[in-house]
């Protein structure tokens, strides 16, 4: 049931609030989880903030009908504001979130570690765009942490350039290779 009228602006916020049965503390965990990874902030012990987009919407009517399956109380509501902060104040909250998480991948992106496993680079990479998932305002350092990731990236790629630069022809020239485990080749 909406109240807002058709044409007016849809509020900024959505708030998540709910209560779990004393004994769900695996479902408590999980859902604290599902907000962390959803960049939710809390609002005090009462509930959990995203911006009002289609998207953040889905994510907590999920969360709700997973806590309501569970026994428990879940309600989705837009805010419009919050008596005790502005807007300009909860997008700040918000950035300093990303802030602190973007600060975090930088330290393990200057790691020297980080630049020898390709694997690694990938696990970093992975861990830049789910913050940029939920990087709702753009934080600055987003910038900087993508050009490290590049510039590692690169580096990566040039010294895989210069190992396979290194490889001589010779060496794997005239010898049996085994392409199916438990088949040999056919000699004549």
């Amino acid at each position: 049931m909406s109240v807002t009228k058709q044409d007016e602006p849809k509020p900024p916020w959505l708030l998540l609030v709910f209560s779990l049965a004393r004994k769900g503390a695996s479902l408590r965990v999980t859902v604290w989880r599902k907000l962390q990874r959803h960049g939710a902030l809390p609002l005090g012990n009462s509930g959990y903030f995203l911006p009002n987009t289609e998207e953040n919407r889905e994510r907590f009517e999920w969360l709700a009908t997973a806590v309501r399956t569970e026994g428990g109380e879940a309600s989705v509501l837009e805010v419009q504001s919050i008596d005790n902060c502005s807007f300009a104040q909860m997008k700040q909250r918000f950035s300093d979130a990303r802030a602190a998480d973007y600060r975090k991948l930088l330290k393990d992106l200057r790691n020297p570690a980080s630049a020898k496993q390709s694997s690694r680079i990938t696990r970093l990479r992975q861990r830049f765009q789910d913050i940029v998932s939920i990087d709702f305002f753009g934080n600055p350092l987003r910038k900087q942490v993508e050009q490290a990731l590049n510039s590692l990236q690169a580096s990566k790629t040039k010294l895989v350039a210069a190992e396979i630069a290194n490889v001589s022809p010779a060496e794997y020239r005239n010898r049996v290779w085994v392409t199916r485990p438990g088949r040999l080749p056919i000699t004549e």
